[in-house]
């Protein structure tokens, strides 16, 4: 089973307990960060020297860190064709695509989403149709 450190309210979290769900990965999530502690413990920084959030460890594996490299990760070990694709050309979409949602959508929700409470992320809003747009390329 795959330990998940880090707290549900962390957008780099929700991406891979959403990517754990989407391949039906089970995980036990360990609450780190901020108010929850723990990534500033000795034990966590040989782990993850930048003490951040998410970490994970599968099984006996050596620790990872970074929300990229755990998505890569998982999809290449756990993922199908569609989610991992051997082609290199094919993977590299995906890869594309990661990046790409990394710097224009990631952080935009999370500026509204600390902004005073917002509901809404109107930054994703305005953004909505150039991602269809490019999708539908």
């Amino acid at each position: 089973m795959i330990k998940i450190w880090g707290r549900k309210s962390s957008s780099n979290v929700q991406v891979v307990l959403w990517a754990a769900a989407e391949l039906g990965i089970g995980y036990d999530r360990i609450d780190a960060g901020l108010s929850y502690g723990v990534v500033d413990t000795p034990a966590y920084l040989v782990e993850n020297p930048n003490g951040t959030v998410p970490m994970i460890q599968d099984g006996d594996d050596t620790p990872l860190w970074e929300s990229s490299a755990i998505l890569r990760y998982l999809a290449n070990s756990y993922g199908n064709e569609l989610m991992w694709p051997a082609d290199p050309a094919a993977r590299a979409q995906v890869d594309k695509w990661m990046e790409w949602a990394k710097r224009h959508i990631s952080p935009v929700s999370t500026i509204d989403h600390f902004n005073l409470g917002a509901e809404t992320f109107s930054g994703t809003r305005r953004i909505h149709g150039r991602v269809t747009t490019a999708i539908n390329h």
